[in-house]
């Protein structure tokens, strides 16, 4: 099963084309927090639900939602563009490119989510990363 990080954002009315399903952001995501850790930019599981979940909990997506409530927490859509440039131009300039999964298409996409968090921003609405199943 293919797991996507993807925008989400808090109008319904603005619904672009997202530039790809999220896979490749989510392999790399660990090697993303790492990267925004050295060089101080807001990690991107800052924009999403970081509630924890219960040590004894062994359900599927679907229940852990119903378990823990609606996450209805959105961020500021010029905060997430800051970081996904941030990211992208640590990445493109980092000597460890091995620590990422095609790194050069994972720089082109966190440019192109930043685009749409521009876009997001003139709108005036929100976003969150949420995984997608």
């Amino acid at each position: 099963m293919n797991v996507g990080l993807c925008l989400v954002f808090d109008d319904p009315d603005f619904d672009p084309e997202l530039p790809s399903d999220g896979a490749l952001l989510m392999e790399n995501l660990e090697a993303l927090e790492e990267l925004a850790e050295l060089v101080g930019a807001t990690p991107l599981t800052r924009f999403g639900d970081d509630r924890e979940v219960p040590e004894d909990f062994d359900g599927g997506p679907e229940e852990l939602d119903e378990l823990l409530g609606p996450f209805d927490e959105w961020f500021a859509a010029e905060q997430g563009a800051t970081a996904l440039r941030a990211l992208a131009s640590a990445l493109e300039a980092s000597d460890d490119q091995d620590a990422f999964v095609e790194p050069t298409e994972l720089a082109a996409e966190l440019v192109a989510l930043a685009g749409l968090l521009d876009e997001a921003a003139k709108h005036s609405t929100k976003f969150r990363l949420e995984a997608l199943f």
